[in-house]
């Protein structure tokens, strides 16, 4: 239960913090859907970035490298760092300029104007919101698996499962329904300052609480004498292997005297190459055959994964970060510059950010294929790593926070884009 209030806190505070915003309102359309263009260089670096980490970025990141290993990083962060500052300069400066020249809140009121058709904006209009709508969703979603299971427990006879490791949890849909509330409540108050000092507030907490998490964890894993250690093994026989246990009673990491078989290698015959190297630490693709449990008919089932990331994944993945001069709410985001030198410190800082941000999560769910169950569903591990290492239900809740605030600090964002598009 102390968890749960924690988040309860948590969410009384940044509504409380968005809500403060509302003294500044101006009563104008102008002040609700861009604050009057008066964000400075820390707020607009906090809301642009806040902005871009959405669950994948937490929740998402930690589930991708248990899956595929170290290679996660390159696959979205690295090149995320630059070609977002890239776009950022490129794109974003210059239609801070446009916009605030011709009074400009939505991409659609820019494309219209620019080649003066209203057709080309009735167009639009669907486009974009079917590109925020599945974009809001996966946070929602997010949001509902990180909470369950950091929560279980908590309320045995109000929320049952079939899953054991998640009975007694805050439901999914329970959560959703939550967070929409608190985040419509102070969007509809103070809109996009509200907006900005919500990501602010959210921002400074996910990265503050992402580093605690890291440290605790690392610390924890250190008894291996190396975090990496912890790993997933491959042994001389192709058997994928997992070396240490975490022992909850003495709070411990124990080496186990028989390591624990978890999957072998599709194809025996590379068993020499892969022999005591753990490929959650290369880049380099091998496919393992590990046993999960069927969500639908509940029977345990062999399925393969490949880890590592082939060299097609990680060219293609580089076109991702591109969407980012695409989406509406940090178009509308970087309307609320308060001029083009506010930009300055979003360009330098932002590749920076998500090097804090990324590098902690994808260590901790390469270290995570050494602990967990390789059958876990990927959004759940970060979560469950938290619960397991930690231990301190007032800690995990505060981290918990943490990855609840990277989410929200995207939803906002999206909620407000969506009103704004629909009345403008």
């Amino acid at each position: 239960m102390a968890t749960v209030w924690v988040i309860v806190c948590y969410l009384g505070a940044l509504l409380a913090f968005a809500l403060g915003s509302k003294v500044l309102f101006r009563g104008t359309s102008n002040d609700y859907f861009v604050a009057s263009r008066s964000i400075g260089p820390f707020m607009l670096l906090m809301s642009v970035f806040g902005t871009t980490m959405t669950a994948f970025a937490l929740v998402g990141s930690t589930g991708k490298a248990f899956e595929r290993g170290i290679g996660t990083y390159g696959l979205m962060a690295s090149s995320s760092g630059l070609i977002h500052a890239a776009c950022f300069f490129l794109i974003g400066v210059k239609i801070w300029s446009i916009g605030k020249r011709h009074g400009f809140v939505t991409q659609i009121q820019f494309f219209r104007a620019r080649f003066g058709s209203n057709g080309l904006g009735y167009l639009l209009f669907p486009i974009f919101v079917l590109l925020v709508i599945p974009y809001l969703l996966i946070g929602v979603i997010g949001a509902g698996k990180t909470l369950q299971p950091a929560t279980a427990g908590a309320f045995p006879e109000l929320f049952q499962s079939e899953n054991p490791i998640l009975n007694g949890g805050v439901p999914p849909w329970l959560t959703g329904l939550v967070i929409c509330g608190v985040v419509l409540a102070y969007i509809f108050a103070g809109g996009s300052r509200a907006a900005a000092w919500a990501n602010t507030f959210q921002t400074l907490v996910f990265m503050g609480m992402g580093l605690v998490a890291f440290v605790l964890i690392y610390n924890v894993l250190g008894q291996a004498g190396s975090p990496t250690n912890v790993a997933a093994r491959v042994t001389e026989q192709g058997e994928v292997v997992q070396d240490y246990a975490f022992d909850k009673a003495s709070g411990k990491l124990v080496k186990a005297e028989n390591p624990k078989v978890v999957g072998k290698l599709k194809h025996p015959e590379e068993a020499e190459q892969w022999a005591g190297r753990q490929p959650h630490l290369t880049r380099d693709e091998v496919e393992i055959i590990y046993k999960a449990k069927n969500p639908k008919t509940k029977k345990v089932v062999a399925k393969t994964r490949e880890v590592g990331v082939p060299w097609l994944m990680f060219l293609s993945y580089m076109f991702i970060p591109l969407s980012v001069g695409m989406f509406p709410h940090l178009f509308q985001h970087w309307l609320t510059a308060k001029s083009a030198k506010a930009f300055k410190l979003t360009l330098v800082a932002h590749p920076l950010c998500i090097m804090i941000v990324w590098v902690p999560c994808v260590l901790i769910g390469i270290w995570a294929s050494g602990l967990l169950p390789w059958g876990m569903p990927p959004a759940a591990i970060l979560s469950n790593v938290l619960k397991t290492l930690i231990g301190n239900p007032i800690l995990t809740g505060m981290l918990t926070a943490g990855i609840l605030a990277a989410i929200m600090s995207s939803l906002d964002s999206q909620f407000l884009c969506l009103g704004t598009i629909f009345t403008n």
